[in-house]
């Protein structure tokens, strides 16, 4: 009904933190949705907006199910001062995706390419 495309989600293991992605241009409207919601004013219900983010996705066939890229993935960004803030594995093996912030998406995937092609 309201034409939001959500773009990321996540879950925490423990069922306490659902993180997702939309466009920018959405935050002002499913902030608006979120905060006239029957959840708003519960004492376990908050939102928090950052619009400084920036998803970077790994893709190819296989790359869920290939030991070590995952952990090559995190281990480059690390060593690189590029903290991963949330992830998510899409239903299909094909990619799963990064949120870092803003100001390190050039150099994350500088880091990525050169880590796996260069």
């Amino acid at each position: 009904d309201n034409n939001v495309n959500l773009v990321f989600i996540s879950q925490s293991s423990s069922e306490n933190n659902i993180t997702f992605g939309i466009d920018f241009e959405d935050s002002k409207k499913v902030s608006f949705l979120l905060r006239n919601s029957d959840l708003f004013g519960k004492n376990w219900f908050r939102i928090k907006i950052n619009n400084d983010i920036s998803l970077i996705a790994i893709i190819g066939a296989g790359v869920l199910y290939a030991t070590g890229i995952a952990g090559r993935v995190f281990t480059a960004l690390g060593n690189n001062k590029i903290n991963v803030l949330a992830i998510a594995q899409g239903s299909s093996e094909l990619n799963f995706t990064a949120i870092i912030e803003r100001k390190d998406c050039k150099k994350a995937v500088n880091v990525l390419y050169d880590t796996f092609i260069g």
